[in-house]
């Protein structure tokens, strides 16, 4: 392998002279779902694509990006089998209707945080001594040297081992959309899962693909390193935003990428949802809070600083009532943002004495838009609750946690509409929410041109990368009459000398190599292989005449 992640020519011999016809071993390592059409390994990869999202958590955003690729791919591809690698697949199954793998040995639940298995013993510990902060210390020390890090190592190998089988049955890999390339929770979270998927894929040649993925932040050197890495590899790379290509190429990725509108902007919105003529009633204002924790590291900060937007936010609101609106409260995540609302309605009653009706919670996206159809105008917090404001063609007030929020904003022209929320007040606030009234229609006609524009570039986009994968075909029967079928004998010499080439070729991986063939045995089973397909080759027939 060349440094730039590519593969030399010599390694693309070794790499195109390994295809045979599969053996029983082959067909074993590759088994698929019960609920994909086709039954064999060979004819199973053929046109076979798996989508990779850190999904599960519950936010609706994310969800609603996953959902919006597999349509644009069965549109396209009717017959395509689609498998999702997500950090939460029961949900994801239960919420998309299809198979689902776990991408990660700590999988979320809804809420984004761990199973309770995973938490238990260390919540023991933690309820033993916690009185104590010397043996608190040691127990952690302890724990995590002598439990943790081996079952950790462990797991990981069982996961490689069994993701290397599942991802050589796809023919092609998508990291579909999002904020794929972050480091929000460590370097060994987001990056390296990507770059581990990634190496993985390529390893078994199944073209990888990084679909309009959002970027930042990106300060850690191991964070930096496994990113770039995972887009070097890739056979196509398209970022959501400038901000997101200008990050990687400050981290020094120099391939070939593009910029095109997030996913979800090609989400067909129902007709109910869409914005109709309003009522002469009372306005409405749909408010939209989050969990918003400023300082991660500092926990009393951390709680200090959210229940300081919480107090703005519902002066506010309070605001708004005075002044004639209606206050509807919803949000974009399911996991999170409830907490946020039920505090934000307790924090109205309190403070202000303004009574909200009871939250009444969404569970899809379809609840979600439908919910946010309703009203006349939007706050929110999050990217996607911009983007799903904007299908909608509500004006948008944004509050910006993350730069990513404030470049999509600033995308639409309508940056003097975004403030940050660690620095906005209540009456500022209000103040610019009657400047976007005053500016209503012409915002409105502003978001519905960038949409049809955004709608456009994201058909063009998909009709040329998903025009360029292969449909599922039928497995050739071995012994057919109508077609010439060339015998190939294998040998263990052969062989031996085709992997040797190959563990050369990417010789910094080459210790898996040794790892997976002690684990599995691959000596016997390659033995296996070549009795296998040296009886097939007895079982064929040739076509009298052909070209030999």
């Amino acid at each position: 392998m060349v440094p730039n992640g590519t593969y030399t020519d010599a390694s693309r011999r070794v790499l195109g002279s390994l295809e045979r016809e599969p053996c029983d071993f082959q067909r074993k390592v590759r088994q698929q779902p019960t609920n994909q059409i086709m039954t064999n390994s060979a004819g199973a990869k053929r046109g076979s694509i798996a989508i990779l999202h850190h999904v599960g958590g519950g936010n609706l955003g994310d969800d609603a990006t996953l959902d919006t690729v597999m349509k644009h791919i069965r549109r396209r591809r009717p017959r395509t089998v689609i498998v999702a690698l997500t950090m939460n697949p029961e949900d994801t199954s239960q919420r998309h209707g299809v198979t689902s793998y776990p991408i990660t040995t700590k999988p979320w639940t809804i809420g984004y945080a761990r199973a309770a298995s995973e938490r238990s013993l260390n919540g023991r510990i933690k309820a033993l001594v916690c009185k104590h902060r010397l043996l608190l210390f040691l127990a952690r020390l302890c724990y995590d040297f002598v439990f943790r890090a081996p079952k950790s190592f462990y797991s990981e190998i069982q996961l490689i081992l069994r993701s290397r089988r599942l991802i050589s049955s796809f023919e092609s890999l998508i990291i579909s959309g999002g904020g794929q390339l972050t480091e929000k929770d460590g370097s060994w979270a987001f990056p390296y899962r990507l770059f581990k998927w990634v190496l993985l894929a390529k390893s078994a040649r199944v073209s990888c693909f990084f679909l309009n993925v959002g970027a930042g932040p990106l300060s850690y050197p191991w964070a930096k390193f496994f990113v770039r890495r995972a887009l070097a590899l890739a056979d196509y790379v398209s970022f959501r935003d400038q901000r997101s290509r200008a990050l990687v190429s400050q981290i020094g990725f120099k391939g070939s990428c593009q910029v095109y509108p997030d996913c979800v902007y090609s989400r067909e919105i129902p007709i109910s949802n869409r914005d109709t003529v309003r009522d002469a009633g009372q306005l409405t204002v749909g408010i939209a809070p989050m969990p918003y924790w400023g300082s991660p590291t500092n926990p009393e900060r951390n709680q200090a600083e959210y229940q300081e937007f919480i107090k703005k936010l519902a002066a506010f609101g309070a605001l708004l009532v005075k002044n004639s609106y209606a206050l509807s409260l919803f949000g974009t995540d399911i996991g999170c943002d409830p907490a946020a609302i039920s505090d934000l309605r307790l924090a109205l009653l309190t403070n202000h004495n303004v009574a909200t009706a009871e939250y009444d919670p969404v569970n899809s996206i379809d609840d979600l838009l439908s919910k946010m159809s309703s009203v006349d105008y939007v706050l929110t917090c999050r990217f996607h609750g911009v983007i799903f404001a904007h299908l909608l063609n509500k004006p948008i007030l944004a509050l910006s946690p993350h730069p990513k929020v404030r470049t999509l904003m600033s995308d639409l022209g309508l940056t003097k509409y975004c403030m940050e929320i660690q620095t906005f007040e209540a009456v500022g606030l209000f103040d610019t929410f009657k400047s976007l009234v005053a500016d209503e229609d012409e915002i409105k006609r502003r978001m519905t041109a960038n949409l049809a524009d955004y709608r456009s570039q994201l058909i063009t986009q998909f009709d040329e990368l998903f025009a360029a994968l292969p449909e599922p075909v039928a497995q050739l029967s071995v012994g057919r009459q109508d077609c010439v079928m060339r015998p190939v004998y294998l040998t263990a010499s052969a062989i031996a000398t085709r992997v040797a080439s190959l563990a050369h070729a990417i010789e910094p991986f080459s210790t898996i190599y040794h790892l997976v063939s002690d684990v599995y045995g691959l000596d016997d089973n390659l033995r296996d292989c070549i009795r296998n397909h040296n009886r097939l080759r007895h079982q064929q027939r040739i076509v009298p005449g052909a070209n030999r």
